[in-house]
């Protein structure tokens, strides 16, 4: 009898959770029943990697979905090279100029066609910086070729 209870008190939390979430999570979000009053955002991007300022509000148990970041001025989750807010080391280049290049490979790097450019935060190597693949932010490495 008390296998039936819990089996159907799960069910009915499923259900509830997943019409909560049907009626107002956005693309790239779902539904945490903790909550977060810290998620990663375009401005706190490593947030666990410092303590959460006290000014973030909870997120009324909406949360991102692993990948994406919370864009503080459209309230939405997208890619992290799609924040409104780029990151350290990072700009927003303009169509024709070298994409950026990463720790694999520094010096290969094409130019971004404009038909496929949205203008999207990359790591500027006009000023030094490449994506260091390990932990995805921007980097100067500090080696010096001969």
């Amino acid at each position: 009898m008390a296998r039936h209870l819990t089996l159907a008190i799960f069910l009915a939390s499923l259900t509830l959770i997943s019409a909560h979430c049907h009626k107002k999570c956005h693309k790239h979000e779902s539904f945490d029943y903790r909550g977060n009053a810290c998620e990663p955002s375009c401005g706190l991007r490593h947030s666990d990697e410092q303590p959460c300022p006290g000014y973030i509000k909870k997120t009324s148990n909406l949360r991102c979905n692993p990948g994406f970041l919370r864009d503080e001025k459209t309230g939405r989750c997208v890619d992290p090279q799609d924040c409104t807010i780029c990151d350290v080391g990072e700009s927003r280049l303009p169509c024709g100029r070298k994409c950026e290049a990463t720790t694999r490979h520094p010096y290969k790097h094409k130019s971004c066609s404009c038909k496929a450019c949205k203008r999207r935060c990359s790591c500027d190597i006009y000023k030094g910086y490449l994506r260091d693949l390990r932990s995805g932010r921007c980097i100067r490495p500090n080696i010096i070729m001969m």
